[in-house]
């Protein structure tokens, strides 16, 4: 989350009072729609609006450093990370940082209960090789968290696919196994849905939150002639109606979820009509939210015939529909957590999550399902993981502690250099976030969507 600077009239501390302070070197500037001049870090995750009295006085210390007792606007830029001791190691900071992901209390499953759909979506790079997940590997699945549930802190589960609730029968199976243990160990919980939305019906749907199972992820691709063309039944029929009538379904329930709604888009895609009917459907609903992503070519064997943005253009046209849905009152997803600390760092390049396909093969990656690089191991009926260390590793030790590029990277504390490991194996170049890449257009649209609840940084003292 971005995180609010909050103002402190009358704090001090004797003990800081004769340390310089200087500008940290994870510190962006940017403007937002509305003209306030916007400081964000990435080391702490904070972004604020500096009042325009106070603009000079901001670059000016940032700029030539602090020597006084911070209080007031100072003490807001010192707790915000913007304002750093000098001699700050920031480069051994961030490494520390990327070192609490070896968290032993953490583990996030991604767990694959069919890899079968009912959709062939224009662009999807999957197979449907394999089927319902096989009794042996949900029955590993359940020891498995049986067996680490107790000594977690932290525990979440994906559902993915395929098309999951094509096999509901296995989600409730897994989750009645253990639902019940969860405040017997004080777990902090939770589970999400990747679907294509064609049976979240409002009888699903609640059969889902009653497990908690409260978070999903819908892709709507546009107004109906749009998504139609894109997202279409395996007999060719279009998928629009059934979802929106489900998506209007829950809208006018009382049921506790999270929808975020994911539209891919083209360059024929009419988003500014879309944006328009999404915020009359759900802009008064915070239940709801949108993000937007370019259509890629992810390995599918359609990817010769799609049009697609690329390179740069991909990232400015993404965050272009962002800013025009945050500006229509819509709740634009995923920003405020790509942009916080290790926010931009891919699940697989994390050691303590593993995604388990429905024949038992564990990989780190939900995309590259048919590479042997990705087949890190195997799920026993036991529970046991059997690993594979030496192609585990190509995902999780990423070594960007020694890339030169990284290191010095204004945005390495969110990204650590693995924004996606698959790209980093498969062609030992590191890509950027999107929103890295325009990192000012992503904090205008951050500022559009939170500026009447992040603060403005206004005066507190006598500027000199």
């Amino acid at each position: 989350m971005v995180r609010k600077l909050n103002i402190s009239k009358n704090q001090s501390n004797n003990e800081e009072t004769m340390n310089q302070w200087v500008a940290s070197k994870y510190n962006v500037f940017s403007r937002g729609e509305d003209g306030t001049l916007l400081l964000y870090n990435s080391y702490t995750g904070a972004m604020g609006g500096i009042d325009q009295n106070e603009e000079k006085f901001v670059n000016s210390i940032l700029k030539n450093g602090y020597k006084e007792e911070p209080k007031g606007i100072t003490q807001d830029l010192v707790s915000g990370g913007m304002l750093v001791k000098r001699g700050t190691n920031e480069n051994n900071r961030s490494e520390l940082m990327r070192k609490t992901l070896d968290r032993s209390d953490y583990l996030h499953l991604i767990i694959m209960p069919t890899e079968q759909c009912n959709f062939r979506c224009e662009y999807c790079y999957e197979s449907f090789q394999r089927g319902e997940m096989e009794k042996s590997v949900i029955e590993g699945t359940i020891n498995l968290i049986s067996s680490k549930l107790k000594k977690l802190n932290y525990f979440t589960i994906s559902w993915f696919g395929g098309e999951p609730l094509l096999a509901s029968n296995v989600i409730f199976e897994i989750t009645d196994s253990f639902i019940h243990k969860i405040d017997k160990y004080d777990v902090n919980y939770n589970a999400n849905v990747t679907t294509n939305g064609y049976f979240l019906n409002l009888e699903m749907c609640t059969k889902l939150t009653q497990r908690g199972i409260t978070h999903f992820n819908v892709t709507l691709d546009g107004l109906q002639k749009d998504h139609d063309s894109a997202r279409f039944l395996h007999n060719g029929k279009g998928t629009y109606n059934v979802i929106i009538k489900n998506l209007i379904e829950l809208k006018e329930s009382d049921l506790n979820f999270k929808i975020t709604i994911r539209c891919n888009f083209n360059q024929n895609t009419n988003i500014d009509s879309y944006i328009l009917y999404l915020r009359e459907l759900f802009s008064e609903d915070e239940r709801f939210s949108i993000y937007f992503r370019p259509v890629g070519k992810w390995g599918g064997c359609n990817d010769e015939e799609l049009d697609v943005y690329e390179g740069r253009e991909a990232g400015r046209k993404m965050l272009e529909a962002d800013l025009s849905a945050a500006k229509n009152k819509l709740n634009v997803s995923l920003l405020d957590e790509i942009i916080s600390p290790l926010g931009s760092v891919c699940y697989a390049a994390k050691p303590n999550s593993v995604v388990i396909g429905s024949n038992g093969t564990l990989y780190k990656c939900t995309v590259a399902l048919e590479s042997d690089f990705n087949h890190v191991g195997k799920i026993e009926s036991n529970g046991n993981l059997v690993l594979d260390y030496d192609k585990l590793s190509k995902w999780v030790i990423s070594g960007s502690s020694d890339n030169s590029i990284c290191k010095e990277c204004f945005f390495r504390p969110s990204c650590h250099g693995d924004a996606c490991p698959l790209v980093r194996i498969e062609t030992n170049n590191r890509p950027c976030p999107k929103e890295k890449e325009h990192i000012k257009q992503t904090l205008k649209v951050i500022w559009e969507q939170h500026k009447n609840s992040i603060s403005t940084i206004e005066p507190t003292h006598e500027s000199n």
